[in-house]
């Protein structure tokens, strides 16, 4: 009722003033009347919609775009810059544990990408996106949803794929596709399409899609 009778200019505003931890100008409001709780706490609560399917996933570079100093730490990024992330993000006490768990890798693709932006954008994905993705999914599973899960790795900016770059390829809305691209983009339309009519992805000849389990399975799609 307030929504409606608020001004454009005030709604506007509004906005614009939501915190986000990204920098960004929107973000949800756990309210605890219509959005109740994080995502993944409702899941594993079993307080998510019952007996529903669900596509989820995350790109192979999602959080690159996050991680800060974008997009110039793209190929400066130091040691240093890596430690500094660590332990901004999620505290100096944790910098050790995440240098092990995304360590330095001696080649990166593509080639221009500094061996430490990659580890840093690994851990942005990972935190950001891939968890929680496999989080809820692991939840649903278990009180007998159907969930399904994709890593999408089709190159698309610069030999990266950042944060939505799926999106043309849903849709089919690419600009000059390489042939490559042109068939992910086919794929992925068909899987879509499939899941809108039957909430199962699966059909018209198309790659399996096996739904998530204990075993964690995970589609990549790429050409």
């Amino acid at each position: 009722h307030c929504l409606l009778q608020a001004s454009a200019v005030s709604l506007s505003s509004a906005v614009t003033a939501v915190p986000c931890r990204d920098g960004c100008s929107w973000a949800p409001v756990i309210d605890g009347v219509y959005l109740k709780g994080k995502t993944v706490e409702r899941a594993w609560a079993g307080q998510l919609r019952p007996n529903t399917s669900t596509i989820s996933g995350f790109n192979l570079n999602d959080g690159a775009m996050f991680v800060s100093g974008y997009p110039n730490a793209m190929s400066s990024m130091s040691s240093s810059a890596l430690s500094a992330y660590y332990s901004t993000r999620f505290g100096s006490e944790r910098v050790k544990t995440l240098s092990s768990i995304f360590p330095v890798p001696r080649a990166t693709t593509p080639a221009w990408l500094s061996n430490y932006f990659y580890s840093a954008q690994q851990c942005e994905t990972d935190f950001s996106y891939a968890c929680t993705a496999q989080w809820v999914s692991h939840a649903l599973a278990k009180q007998k949803s159907s969930a399904y899960v994709y890593q999408f790795s089709e190159p698309t900016s610069n030999g990266l794929v950042l944060h939505g770059d799926e999106i043309d390829y849903v849709f089919g809305t690419l600009r000059q596709p390489t042939s490559q691209q042109s068939e992910t983009s086919s794929v992925i339309m068909g899987f879509w399409t499939n899941f809108a009519k039957t909430g199962d992805p699966n059909g018209d000849r198309l790659p399996h899609w096996p739904s998530w389990d204990q075993s964690a399975p995970l589609l990549n799609i790429s050409a």
